[in-house]
This record gives C-alpha cells, structure tokens and sequence, in this order.
C-alpha cells in the first residue's frame, strides 16, 4: 500500500501566511503533514524585482495568464519526491507564481492524487487572478471558507480552521482585550475606549494603520506596533473578555478569528456580530451582542466566572485532511468498480 502525504503549500504574502501557519499548526506540528513556505527569494538587482513585479502581477494575470511564472520560485522542486507515496498539494489562498504548466508536468512525473485550492475569500485579492487556475483540470478541488462564495461558485465549503495552541488562560490583566485594524472602524474603536473608560474598566488596545493625526490615546492605545500572533494571544489570554468589531457585521455569515479565540481560550466574547448566535458552542453566558454602546452590559464585561465552551476540537485541520483523504479514498473505490464491471 501506498504511503500518503499532505504537502501545504502556503502564500506569499507575509501577514496571512503567518496566520496561515497558526491554522495549520495542528497538522504540521504533529507531522501529519509538511508545511512548504511558499515565499519568493530575496532579490538585490532592482530592474530583475522589478521585473518580477510585473510578470507576478495579480492585475495583470487576471487578464492575461502570463507564461513561465515558476521561474521565480522552484519551492515544489526542492520536495524529495518518492516513487511510493501519493501526494495531496494544498496550495492556501492562490497556486501564483506557479504556472499551470509546472502543476501538469509535476502531475504527470509524481503521484499526485490531488491538487487542492483553498480560498479565504473570492471578493477582491487574489480572486481573479485565481480563474485560470479554478477552471484548470489540473486543480481537482477548490474549498472555501466562505459559505457565500461555496454557493455562488460551486466550491466545497470548509469552516475557518484554527489549531489551538497550548496556552494558559490567567483572566489576571485588563478587562478586555481589542486587537485589530483601522480598516474604516476606528470612531467605533474610539467610542467603544470612550465608554470603557468612563466605566471605569480596564482595556487594552492594539490598532493598527493609524495616521497620526487621527491617534488620539497615544498614551493608552497602542497605535501602528505590529507583534506576533503567539504574542497576541499571550496578551488575550491575560484578559478577560475579547472585544470583536467587525466593520460591517450585517455581511458576517461565518465564524471569526475572534470567535475561534473566544471558544479555545475560554474567555467572554463581546462582539457585534449578530450571526455568532447561530455558531456552534454559542452560550448567552459566555458570549454577548450590542448594536450601539447602549447596549453594552459593562458590569457583564467586568465579572470574572469561569468560563467553560467545552470545546472538542472541531476547528482542527485534522478534520480537512481526512475529508481530503476521505475524497481520494471515494474516487479509488469508485474507478476500482469501474473495472471490475468491465
């Protein structure tokens, strides 16, 4: 029998592939499956960055699939590829800068049962660019995570994944804990600090992509300072509520970053998005709603219970790697019948 192996092929681009890394670290800590970085190589001759710019170009590539991208990056050539084991590629958010053709020839010279496409989101980034690999036969499964797009497009719907990270909860600092862009929310930001304060609670807040004329608690937020994610939940998991404001909570269908810390970490979620009571491991105790600061219950926010989800594991990547396994499995079974009938 054949030995199987998960290869993850993560983006380029910097911050998500970093969160990418957290999502799957079940998987690739446990060795269940290799984690490739899928970043470019540092260039020093300024005209050849500029050059690659310009064929890796994700405008560009929307309208004209450009040849010979994989120049640029040999990342899957580097894979000690062996003659007795199937392989699964799954590329995170976008194959680019690997061309088409590099994905059939690598087919055609290794057993590679599957190459799986797995989106954030079709809205905006990567999405166009990303047709021509969608439509390609050399992508056999593309899942999303967004639920919107898995009915409007024909993908398999997957659950945000988050791996759970062995980190102890002391509830023993500031009231709650915001992190976050500005991302046209920050008067909000700003209102719901205002209000904090003047009920005499205790918060701290990281905001990210400020100007500095519009910083006004330089000496109380945390403007514009960047820190690892590890970091974050160190600083999160000292709180004891996790503030979530999402910028235009009508449109939130699936579950949240917010939401998976919330859930993992055991901690109070405050947050605006009204979709969080149809989620699994919902509890009024635990988790509450507001529309305007009115509604904010800051007594509910300030008391320290403890806080139980009685999470099970779900969100783990372990469950998409069966399923992707589960699918080859299916296929197996199915051409095996085929001749069998003949």
């Amino acid at each position: 029998m054949m030995r199987k192996k998960i290869i993850i092929s993560a983006t380029d681009d910097s911050s998500w592939r970093i969160m990418q890394y957290f999502m799957f670290h079940d998987v690739a800590d446990k060795k269940i499956a290799y984690w490739l970085e899928g970043r470019l190589k540092h260039i020093q001759f300024m005209p050849l960055q500029f050059l690659r710019k310009i064929h890796l170009s994700r405008k560009i590539n929307t309208f004209l699939p450009l040849p010979f991208k994989s120049i640029w990056n040999t990342y899957l050539d580097d894979i000690k590829w062996e003659d007795d084991t199937k392989y699964f590629i799954i590329f995170l958010d976008s194959p680019l800068p690997i061309a088409l053709s590099k994905l059939k020839q690598l087919k055609k010279e290794h057993n590679i049962c599957y190459v799986i496409l797995l989106l954030n989101s079709w809205v905006g980034g990567y999405a166009k660019a990303n047709k021509q690999y969608i439509d390609s036969p050399d992508i056999d499964h593309v899942f999303s995570f967004d639920y919107g797009d898995s009915i409007s497009q024909g993908f398999i719907f997957c659950d945000m994944l988050y791996s759970k990270l062995p980190i102890n909860s002391t509830c023993s600092g500031p009231d709650i804990y915001y992190l976050g862009g500005n991302n046209g929310r920050l008067k909000t930001i700003h209102d719901v600090f205002e209000s904090i304060k003047n009920h005499g609670l205790a918060g701290k807040f990281r905001v990210t992509d400020v100007s500095s004329e519009d910083m006004l608690y330089p000496n109380e937020i945390k403007y514009n300072q960047f820190i690892s994610y590890d970091t974050a939940l160190e600083e999160m998991s000292d709180c004891n509520c996790i503030l979530e404001l999402l910028r235009a909570p009508q449109k939130q269908i699936c579950a949240t970053l917010r939401y998976y810390e919330a859930v993992c970490y055991n901690k109070k979620l405050l947050t605006n998005n009204k979709n969080v009571i149809n989620l699994p491991f919902y509890d009024p105790d635990y988790i509450h709603i507001f529309e305007k600061l009115e509604d904010i219950d800051w007594d509910w926010v300030k008391e320290r219970i403890l806080i139980d989800y009685h999470y099970d594991g779900r969100f783990s990547p372990i469950h998409l790697i069966n399923k992707i396994i589960q699918l080859e499995e299916e296929k197996e079974r199915q051409q095996n019948g085929k001749k069998e009938a003949t």
